[in-house]
């Protein structure tokens, strides 16, 4: 983006370009895991604009709309709706609103400080003829009491006096773009307004969700706080699902008028609802008294901790180092981790798009960032797959299958996507939730979680798998037809060869797990036995499913073959596609995408993300260097799946240039639909792409290695991450790696071939064989 500067903690746009508003407002969004904007303007804007304000976990049923109906569509879409807005504050200078798309900006600048979580804006425009106005405003989501949040707004005259006028509102008069019936979702129950405060308690329809939004302003002249009474002489104003509190004086020339507005949004998924208005409005004037300087310090100071488990360095490259940074960011915003009940939606707080549903993207691609950066911790995520078994088992059943299938999008465990391809075909998805309980099991050495709870999701699945392949008397091995990839530019194909390879895979580990848990404690083993109302036969066959399962090979190249048939299609390189013709799914008919060769993203190669220790090196690179020129990576979790194969590979170019397109996605609108909101679950390639890519990291049997190297053009980079419930601290340079050990145990690490001891504190590896690319 033209106007964007990125700078090592800050994200800044040096001039304003509205008419790619929405651009911005996504790269501009703010989140503390509990609620979510977008960088919507405080005041009024008559430009283009899409308005967002969400609340983690507070969906609205929209009923299913299709062309042709099928059985085991859900009936319902569950999607995050655009919730009561808490930042607005309406200006107007001497009679004139301020909007502008209308007063066009002399000067603009809005920066997004990810260090300290917050969004800055600063604004000179030319109101009227002869009378500028400094307009300068700041807000954060407080990541310490994750209710409440902060806005300031100031207004300087420059040129003479001026009346200025500052309104503080709150609106439940809300709606989503993405309605499917253009429903408002949102009913108002009631509405108070008292002479610096007011609160407005709205309720979902059908979901039946509660919501109380509050606030408590202060107002200054030149730094002298004006006491409520003096607020304006029209005093607080109530219309119909808003609440307004006008705060209006003659402001000297040059003088500044101040308004700080406390608020704070919260529900009934965690208070009842008769309790909402009081609480609201008790804790935002709570932190009026306690005061701004307060509120912020304990937000920056949870942002401080957050960056000191999950910052990644890179030394040699701004521009990677911002981006890189800029995505950790994001993911932080998203979750943390303080609630079983939430996950993260593919745009998180940032947009509409996807109905902020979980899909598989969270165990695949965002569950190994939490997992190494947070450690036991991450097991929230983990939990909250568990609580969705039942509906897991119901979705499997409507199919007409055994187990459990878990939905392709949920909010609450109802499957609730509904594109035929996808819903009953992309069913891979199942391998992914076995595949984070092995991740846990093997980084934290955790196999209490297994023996406890995790053995149900892995039976379940297992079971799934076991119903849904079928015996071919042609190849005499087990096939499983009619599904779809993680390539989702084939639909209905047979034998997609990672879906038959990660079921064969599901199956083997469930029933290793079990053995283990019989090993290990047989009274447990009998237990989950009798609970899951297993029959003797089953674990044989799971192996014999497993062990036969058809995984379709192209001997000539020695290659996977993605599916069957994908060798009858015309093989070209997506370098031959027309540059104006990318991306190919908006300009090229759904018929011929079919019909073509090209690969949205990571199918096969998906494999060796997930299980490289299943590979060798060598079969990797025959695949990557035959399926990855065929990729036109147009889903946004295909550049950090390739890059981190690439380093496996040891192509580090290919690598270099897929970490790029993967932290930039965004805020270089690559696929053209940043306007919609950002890419959230594919930001963790930021941090795995350098932790399992450019270092290697591998942990085996307990076991960390490392097999570094530098990109060219950096000088080296560093992470933390957790090992043995420990923190540990890598810096990698071009002929040493620094490993700071948080830990009184003593440790191996393996660098490349050689094993170094590492000990409580600092160490250094002098690794003569590392080398920049």
């Amino acid at each position: 983006m033209k106007a964007l500067q990125l700078e090592p903690w800050r994200i800044v746009q040096s001039e304003p370009d509205f008419e790619n508003n929405r651009i911005y407002e996504s790269i501009m969004s703010l989140g503390n895991c509990h609620m979510g904007i977008r960088g919507n303007f405080e005041e009024s804007f008559s430009g283009d604009s899409l308005k967002g304000t969400y609340l983690a976990g507070v969906y609205y049923p929209d009923s299913t709309k299709v062309g042709w109906w099928k059985n085991g569509y859900p009936e319902y879409y569950a999607r995050i709706i655009n919730s009561p807005d808490f930042i607005g504050i309406g200006l107007n200078a001497d009679g004139i609103d301020i909007d502008m798309n209308i007063q066009r900006p002399l000067s603009f600048e809005r920066a997004l400080d990810m260090k300290e979580g917050s969004l800055e804006r600063n604004v000179v425009l030319e109101y009227k003829k002869g009378k500028r106005l400094h307009i300068r405003t700041f807000r954060f989501l407080s990541m310490h009491d994750k209710e409440c949040g902060c806005v300031v707004c100031e207004a300087t005259p420059l040129d003479d006096d001026s009346v200025i006028t500052m309104s503080p509102f709150l609106s439940s008069n809300v709606r989503n773009e993405d309605s499917n019936w253009g429903e408002s979702f949102w009913t108002t129950i009631s509405c108070q307004t008292g002479a610096s405060d007011g609160h407005i308690c709205s309720m979902t329809r059908k979901s039946g969700f509660g919501n109380c939004v509050a606030m408590a302003c202060k107002a200054y002249l030149e730094g002298e706080e004006i006491p409520p009474s003096d607020f304006s002489s029209h005093g607080a104003e109530q219309t119909s699902g808003t609440v307004s509190i006008p705060i209006s004086l003659l402001c000297p020339k040059g003088s500044t008028l101040r308004i700080v507005k406390f608020f704070c949004s919260v529900t009934t998924r965690d208070h009842p609802f008769e309790t909402l208005a009081d609480l609201s409005l008790e804790k935002a004037s709570s932190l009026r008294a306690e005061g701004f300087e307060s509120m912020y310090r304990l937000h920056r100071d949870a942002w401080a901790s957050l960056w000191a488990m999950c910052d990644v360095e890179i030394k040699g490259d701004k521009r990677l180092q911002s981006a890189a940074r800029y995505c950790i960011f994001n993911m932080l915003q998203t979750y943390t981790g303080h609630d079983s009940r939430l996950n993260i939606g593919p745009k998180g707080f940032t947009g509409e798009k996807y109905g902020g549903g979980t899909y598989w993207d969270t165990e695949a691609f965002c569950f190994p960032f939490y997992l190494m950066s947070f450690g036991r911790s991450s097991k929230t995520l983990l939990k909250y797959r568990h609580n969705q078994l039942d509906k897991a088992r119901g979705n499997a059943r409507k199919l007409g299958l055994q187990g459990a299938l878990y939905p392709m999008v949920t909010v609450d465990g109802d499957e609730c996507h509904n594109e035929w391809e996808i819903t009953f075909e992309e069913i891979h998805r199942n391998a992914a939730m076995a595949h984070a309980i092995y991740l846990y099991e093997k980084h934290i050495g955790d196999f209490e979680y297994i023996a406890k709870i995790g053995i149900d999701v892995l039976v379940e699945t297992a079971r799934f798998w076991a119903s849904r392949a079928s015996w071919s008397s042609f190849r005499k091995k087990y096939v499983i037809l009619g599904v779809t990839g993680p390539n989702e530019y084939e639909n209905n194909v047979s034998n997609n060869w990672y879906t038959n390879y990660m079921a064969s895979w599901n199956m083997e580990y469930a029933a290793r797990s079990l053995a283990l848990l019989e090993k290990q404690d047989a009274q447990r083993y009998e237990s989950a036995l009798s609970r899951l109302g297993m029959s003797g036969g089953e674990i044989d066959t799971w192996l014999r499913i497993s062990s036969n399962m058809y995984l379709p090979f192209w001997e000539e190249l020695g290659v996977f073959e993605q599916q069957d048939g994908y060798r009858d299609k015309v093989l070209e390189e997506a370098s031959a596609i027309p540059s104006a013709e990318l991306p190919i799914s908006r300009s090229w008919s759904w018929d011929r995408i079919l019909r073509s060769c090209f690969i949205k993203q990571a199918d096969v190669l998906q494999a060796f993300y997930m299980l490289p220790e299943n590979f060798s090196r060598e079969t990797m690179k025959r695949n990557f260097d035959f399926y990855e020129p065929k990729t036109v990576h147009e889903s946004s979790l295909s550049a950090l799946a390739h890059s981190i194969v690439a380093s496996r590979v040891c192509d580090f170019e290919k690598a270099l240039s897929l970490f790029e397109h993967s932290v930039t996605l965004d805020l270089e609108n690559r696929n053209r639909d940043t306007a919609d909101g950002l890419h959230i679950t594919s930001m963790a390639g930021a941090y795995l792409c350098i932790c399992l890519g450019f270092a290697g990291i591998r942990i085996e049997h307990g076991k960390l290695s490392m097999s570094p190297h530098v990109p060219r053009g950096w000088d080296g980079y560093s992470f933390s991450m957790i090992f043995k419930e420990n923190r540990m601290r890598i810096a990698v340079e071009k002929s040493l790696v620094t490993v700071y050990w948080d830990s009184y145990e003593t440790i191996i690490i393996r660098v490349f071939e050689s094993e170094h001891e590492i000990l409580p504190g600092e160490n250094v590896i002098n690794a003569t064989t590392l080398h920049a690319v």
